[in-house]
Parts: C-alpha cells; sequence; structure tokens
C-alpha cells in the first residue's frame, strides 16, 4: 500500500529505508494520512456535539413507507450499536454501549430522539408524494411545477370506490418507474427518455410526462393528450400550456405560459347565477358572494371575475341600484403546500354557506 503511494511504512525511516524515494509520493502520503485524521475527528465531534444537543421529542408512531410500514424505534435499533450514536463521549475499549465517564440518564433520551429524528427524515425522502390535499394544490403543482420543466403529455383517470387508492398509486409509480431521484431524472433525460409524474387529488389521478421514450406512450397510446392542444379539467378549472399575450409595454409575448381559468361551461353558469343575484339581493350579500367564489385568482381567472363584476354593476346600475367595489374581488392568489393539510380556518371560509 505504501509503495503505491510512492512512500515507505510509517514505522520505516523513509530516508533509511529507501534513499530515492520520490519527494511527490512522499507530500503525497503525508497529506493522506493528516487530510484523513482532521476528516474521522471532525466527523466524531460533529456527532459528538449532536447527540447532547436537545430534539424535539417525536412519538413512536408507524412511518409509512411504499415497501413496508415500521416504527422508529425499530429501525433505531439498527444504528444504536454506533458509538457515536450511543454515548456523548469516546467510547472505551470494553464497556457497553450508551455507557462513558460522561454518560446520563437525559443521553439516552437525546441519542433515541435524534435517532427518531433521522429515521423520519430519511424515510420522508424516499417517499415519492402523489396525493394533494386540496383541489388548489393539486392545480397548483400542475401549473406551476410540472408544466414549465416540459410535462406536457398526460393521462387523467379515476380509482373507483372500492378500490384502495393508495394501492393504486404504489402500482402506478411502480409501473412506469416515475418515484426516482432527481439524479436519475437527469440521466433518463440526457439519454433521450422521458420523465414522468404522478398526481392524485380524492379519487382523481394525472399522469404526465415529457417528451422521450418510454412504455407509457405505448400503454397509453389512446388516451395521451397534449396540454398544449387539450386542457386539462378538473373541479371547474381548465388548465392548458400557451403562448403569453402582450407584455407590459405592449410587446408580443412569445414565451409559453401555464394557463389556468374557469372552464367555460363553469363560467358561463357563474355569470348567470351572479346576474340573477344583482337584481334582488342586497350589496352585502353579494360582496359575499363575490369573495366566496371557489377559484384562486390565476391571472386568467382574475380577468374572468372581473367580466362578471362589470356586467353586474352594468345591470345594477340599469335597475339604479347601488354598485359593488371592486374590492370584493380577491385578486391575489393563495400559495398553499399542496400535501400538507388545509389550516381548519381555511376550509370554515372556502365552506361556508351564503345563507349562514
Amino acid at each position: 500500500m505504501w509503495k503505491y503511494f510512492g512512500a515507505v511504512a510509517p514505522n520505516k525511516p523513509p530516508l533509511a529505508a529507501h534513499a530515492d524515494t520520490d519527494a511527490k509520493g512522499f507530500l503525497l502520503w503525508w497529506v493522506v494520512w493528516i487530510g484523513g485524521g482532521v476528516l474521522l475527528n471532525g466527523v466524531s465531534a460533529a456527532f459528538r456535539t449532536l447527540t447532547v444537543e436537545p430534539f424535539h421529542s417525536f412519538p413512536d408512531e408507524p412511518i409509512h413507507s411504499p415497501v413496508t410500514e415500521v416504527r422508529p424505534s425499530v429501525l433505531l435499533t439498527s444504528i444504536q450499536g454506533s458509538r457515536h450514536f450511543a454515548e456523548p463521549g469516546r467510547h472505551k475499549r470494553g464497556s457497553a454501549p450508551f455507557q462513558s465517564s460522561h454518560h446520563s440518564p437525559s443521553d439516552d433520551c437525546h441519542a433515541e430522539r435524534f435517532g427518531d429524528f433521522v429515521v423520519r427524515n430519511l424515510l420522508r425522502l424516499m417517499r415519492y408524494r402523489a396525493e394533494t390535499t386540496s383541489l388548489e394544490g393539486f392545480v397548483q403543482q400542475i401549473a406551476c411545477c410540472y408544466l414549465r420543466h416540459g410535462y406536457w403529455f398526460y393521462v387523467t383517470g379515476h380509482i373507483p370506490a372500492n378500490k384502495d387508492a393508495s394501492l393504486i398509486d404504489q402500482r402506478l409509480t411502480e409501473k412506469y418507474g416515475i418515484a426516482v431521484s432527481d439524479s436519475t431524472r437527469a440521466r433518463r433525460k440526457r439519454l433521450g427518455q422521458a420523465k414522468m409524474q404522478y398526481l392524485r387529488f380524492g379519487r382523481t389521478f394525472v399522469l404526465l410526462a415529457t417528451k422521450g421514450q418510454h412504455m407509457f406512450f405505448e400503454t397509453e397510446l389512446k388516451s395521451i393528450h397534449d396540454i398544449r392542444h387539450t386542457p386539462l379539467k378538473i373541479g371547474g378549472y381548465s388548465i392548458s400550456y400557451r403562448r403569453g399575450g402582450r407584455t407590459q409595454d405592449g410587446a408580443k409575448d412569445h414565451s409559453w405560459h401555464a394557463h389556468v381559468e374557469i372552464e367555460r361551461r363553469r363560467y358561463l353558469e357563474l355569470k348567470a347565477w351572479l346576474l340573477e343575484l344583482a337584481m334582488d339581493r342586497s350589496p352585502e350579500y353579494l360582496a359575499r358572494a363575490f369573495y366566496q367564489i371557489p377559484f384562486e385568482p390565476y391571472a386568467p381567472v382574475r380577468r374572468q371575475l372581473l367580466n362578471i363584476h362589470r356586467a353586474v354593476n352594468h345591470s345594477r346600475k340599469q335597475a339604479g341600484f347601488s354598485r359593488i367595489p371592486i374590492e370584493v374581488i380577491p385578486l391575489r392568489r393563495r400559495i398553499v403546500r399542496p400535501f400538507d393539510p388545509l389550516p381548519s380556518r381555511l376550509l370554515l371560509n372556502r365552506n361556508a354557506s351564503l345563507d349562514s
């Protein structure tokens, strides 16, 4: 081993054993020796520091993964043998794990909490998140994350009520090789292969793919749509990918943008309903009706809501009624976490009835 680096073993005098030792090899050996020692000591000190810091406790609840269901305490037993995980100080030869001259009962608690923290985060990284908890999150994930990365080809489906939705998620992700790392996706892209994503809200799911070679285009040949030509419609939304109109200075916009609007039939129904209310309801009732429209105000949605607002005020003006202020229309979109539960106050605000 030492000859490979061009030097001799450390227990032999270099100059006495080999007078013709190469200076570069000798320097390389010392760099590796000293650098390795510094690295090992730094890692050891870092782990000892982490084990004595207080961590938030995590209950020993089951962790659901695509493979099996395990508990953090079970996985922790496989790594408790490490001295850096077991004790805050150095592990003495012959002593049992979790015992040292500076050992205290709280060290065991800290080490176990840290183990739970590490295991939960590792499993969270291993899981592929596919189920969104809200329609707003479903639309936001497609429009703001997937379309701009080239996921233009899609297939939609519905899971029957008698089927396990989580089991269908696992089967589809395994069938098309979706639950992979970002590095694997980048490697597939360089090889000319398509990348895929899977997303579900309730019992409605969508499979999205980029350009390239993939069994998805052969298996779903008759059901594939291009979102640039056929909008994806779900929950009253219409999602497409198209070129922009005009920029702020009036020039033509040639870049592509995600386009989210209220689906045409749903928009006409909403407009007719508000025009009917405009003639026999109070301004307060109409203001609350506008505010509780269940659509996030993306730019195309804002234009549609402003058109409805303009038509309602025109009708009320002709009848001699007061106008509805523009402030009743929500013009700023909420940024949601697609895979996290919605706060209860937002659910109550969204689902409150007009007659309450």
